[in-house]
Formats: C-alpha cells, structure tokens, sequence
C-alpha cells in the first residue's frame, strides 16, 4: 500500500516519523510531501486538472491514501487536499470538509453548540460594532479569553483580566480588521498553574488521554510543545462520551480533543478540536502506541472497509443540563407566554423527546432553530442577490436587442448604398468600355474628315457639328457619310 503523508514539510518530525516507522514495519511505502511546494493547473476540460509537487506531476493511482498533517497556511493545505481526493480520487483518512472546520474555532464552536456539546460561551468580533461590557457581562465577568480564529499550540491566545486590558487589546483587534473571538474563562485549576485534557478519538473510539499543564512563569497555554508536562488520566463515561459526539459533530475520525474540567461548576467543557494533534506528547506520557492506531485506522480506508462518520440527528442531548450555568430561563416566565393550547403541545413535545420541562424545550427549540434562522437568512440573501442579476441581466438582454436591431438597420442601409454603388459602377464600366471602342475608330475619323474638307470645303464646321450630336446621342463611333449628309442638307435648308 503506498501511503502519502501530506505535511508541510518534507522534514521529518517526531509524529511524521512515528507514522512513518510504524507503517514501513507493515511493509507499506510511505511519501511525504509538502503540499507547500504544490501547485495546481486547472483545465476546462473534465478530468484534466493537475497537482504538481517540485514540478513533477502528481497522477492519479499514485497513492492508496492520505494522511494530513496539515499545520501552516491551513487553506493551502485544504485545497490541495481537495484536488487530491476529489480530483485525483484518493482517500484520506480526514476529509476536507472536516480539516476545514476545525481549522477555524468559530465554525468549529458554531458546530458543537449546534449539537449541545458543552463548551464556554464564546462571541465572535470583527469590524463590527461591539459593547465590550455587555459582552463581559453575558461571559461571565473577568477574566475573559481572546483567540484568533485559526492557531494552534496557544498561538493568539490573551487572558484579559480587567477592563482595562481587554478594552485595549479588542480595540486594537478590531481596527486591525482582525476577526477573533471572546470565550468565557473555564477556572482548571485552584492554583495559577492551568491544565486541560487532550483526548485522542479514532473510528468512533477513545484511545486514551492525557493532562497537560502550564508552566510555572504565569503562561497560560498548557501545550506539551511549550512546556513538556503531562500525566495520564482516566476519563469519565460522560466525557467519553463527549469526545466521541465531538469528533462526530465536526466529522472527524482521527481527531484530537481538548478537555476543561471546571472546578467551579464540576462540568466538563470542550476546549479545542484539532484534526493534526501532535503524537509525542500524548505517545510519551500515556505510552499508548498511537501511531499504531493511526496506520490500523489507514489501512481501514484504503481498503473501503469504513466509512465517514455520520452527522448527528439535530436534538440527541437533555438539553437543559448545558444551559444550568447560564443564570437563564425561567419555567414560570416561559410557561406564561404560551397560550392554552400551545402550552399543551408543547407539553406533549418535551414529554415526547425526553425534556425535563417546557423551559428546557423551548431553550433547545431556540438555540438549535437558530442555525435553521441563519441558514433561512442567508438563502433569503441568496435569493435577493439572484433576482437583482437575473433583473439587471433581463435589462442587458434588451439593450443588446436593441443594439443588434440598430445594426441589421445598419446593414441593411449599407446593402443598398451598396447596390446603388454596384450599379453605378457598372453603368460607368460600360461607359468607358463604349468610350474605349469610340478611340479604336480614330484613325477611321480622320480618313474621314480628309474627304470632307476636299468634299465640302467652307462648310465642314457644319457637318462636324452634326456628326458631335450623332456621336453623342448614341455613345457610339459608327460613321455614315449618308446619314451626315441629310443632317446636313437639313441644317443647309
């Protein structure tokens, strides 16, 4: 089986060599490329698009399948996965969708509140206005954190604990035109010392996980890059359980997962979900072979044996437990806005799908209807902006009618000159070719007008004169002396 392992770089890091080693010992190839170092050539003609690496092509049936570890230049890397696997037809033991997800912490935080997975309230910022305090304050109060949309290993990542310094810091954020978001701050630990879960999932199952810890300097990234520290963990049914419905909201089926157990609320938070998680640290502390489990979980989708994982149907949690720390809803307060009739279906509703209460129905009827809200907002715009270019199309449409009819007018005014000109000429063609047979008889002219001066003498002029009127009433040189005569005998009477 030939594996490609699609990095970005050709050189050769502790997980890229796991993978590698592991692999080559079950007797199988193994490329690694740099899809840094791709280009793609596209072409309007089916099934002749290309991906070229270092200048040499890459064909389809070059590899079996793929394994991304996609870090720098995220949408590069994607594209180039998309042409490989859509394009060339490979298989990748993560599809493109899925990297693209959760390369992005909104769209990734958007995915798992979808589905009710607990994770810390969070609000999206870009060059749109915002009230910082209303913010603070649906977050929970100081501290807050600050993340980029994109990063890994704590890259972007800001504790903000006073007003002071988030206000300065999302300022400059926000003039910057940088997108980010604000996230509720999960208290780990009772000390300065931070810590969080990473959680490896692959095919549907929890392999293991780990804690790490933050460093003694007051840095709050816990990241085994950074600081090296780590102890292995047993996890709870429950968070099994939510690593395992976090992979399967974003898609992913080698995935690794990040953890907060809150000391505050006793509550267990998703963190992160990263779909290029790092083997050594995890490999290291757990001494849990995961490249093992890596390259089982890869021959497995060479072989077509698995496949991707299925979405998770819209209401599958208790819906309330996740909204106990928000401070909201009211059974009383919601129950009283609802007529009669509505409050019995409702009733029937929540007792139906398993609710504790109206209140917690209605809270998941809200939250989950508000993507279905977003979707129905962004077809509606969709919508508009087709009709304002089919409308602006249909008027272009008219004008070019009314062009080309001005230009058959055109042309057709232009025939006629044309044939008036055809015709002209050919009038003055013939003319000239009269003209041309009116000199061939010159020296016949002057044979001519010797017998007439011999002949008539002092009335030559005459005869002259009539002979011009013959010549120019027919266009034609035929002399006749008979005809010239009676001309002139008539002129004489």
């Amino acid at each position: 089986m030939n594996i490609l392992i699609l990095a970005s770089t050709t050189k050769r890091g502790t997980s890229t060599k796991k993978m590698e080693e592991e692999a080559k010992q079950r007797g199988h190839t193994v490329t690694v490329l740099s899809y840094l170092d791709m280009y793609l050539w596209f072409n309007n003609k089916g099934g002749h698009h290309r991906v070229y690496h270092n200048g040499k092509r890459i064909h389809r049936g070059d590899f079996d399948v793929i394994i991304p570890r996609i870090g720098k230049d995220l949408r590069k890397g994607v594209e180039i996965l998309i042409m490989l696997v859509y394009y060339l037809g490979m298989k990748s033991i993560i599809t493109p969708e899925a990297l693209s997800l959760v390369t992005n912490k909104w769209h990734t935080f958007s995915r798992l509140a979808q589905y009710g997975i607990m994770m810390p309230k969070t609000i999206k910022i870009d060059k749109a206005p915002y009230d910082l305090s209303e913010m603070v304050k649906w977050l929970g109060g100081y501290p807050i954190i600050l993340k980029g949309e994109t990063g890994s290993q704590g890259k972007g990542v800001v504790i903000m604990e006073t007003e002071t310094t988030a206000k300065m810091v999302v300022e400059d954020k926000v003039n910057s035109g940088i997108s980010f978001t604000l996230q509720q701050f999960v208290n780990t630990s009772k000390t300065n010392r931070k810590r969080d879960i990473r959680v490896w999932v692959i095919d549907g199952k929890v392999i293991g996980a780990y804690t790490r810890f933050s460093g003694e300097d007051g840095d709050p990234r816990t990241n085994y890059s950074i600081n090296k520290l780590g102890e292995p963990t047993e996890l709870t049914e429950e968070e099994k359980n939510i690593a395992i419905k976090t992979a399967q909201a974003v898609g992913l089926q080698v995935a690794a997962i990040d953890l907060a157990r809150c000391v505050d609320t006793a509550k267990t938070y998703v963190f992160e979900v990263n779909g290029n998680g790092s083997l050594k640290g995890f490999s290291k502390v757990t001494e849990i072979p995961l490249a093992e489990h890596i390259i089982d979980y890869t021959e497995k989708v060479a072989q077509g044996i698995v496949t991707q994982p299925l979405e998770l149907p819209t209401f599958t949690e208790s819906m309330e437990a996740y909204f106990e720390d928000l401070g909201e809803g009211n059974t009383e307060t919601v129950a009283c806005r609802i007529t009669p009739t509505a409050k019995e279906y409702l009733h029937a509703f929540a007792e139906q799908h398993g609710y504790e209460n109206i209140s917690a129905c209605m809270k998941s009827l809200l939250y989950n209807g508000s993507r279905y809200f977003a979707q129905n907002q962004l077809l509606q715009k969709q919508r508009e902006d087709l009709t304002s270019t089919i409308e602006k199309q249909a008027v272009t449409i008219q004008e070019q009618k009314a062009e080309i009819q001005r230009l058959k007018d055109s042309l057709n005014s232009y025939k006629t000159a044309h044939s008036k000109q055809k015709r002209e000429v050919q009038r003055l063609t013939t003319r000239q070719e009269q003209s041309f047979y009116m000199g061939d008889h010159y020296s016949q002219f002057e044979e001519l007008i010797a017998e007439l001066q011999w002949e008539y003498r002092e009335t030559l002029p005459l005869v002259l004169a009539a002979y011009v009127l013959e010549v120019e009433s027919d266009y034609l040189w035929q002399p006749n002396i008979n005809k010239i005569v009676k001309r002139l005998k008539l002129i004489e009477a």
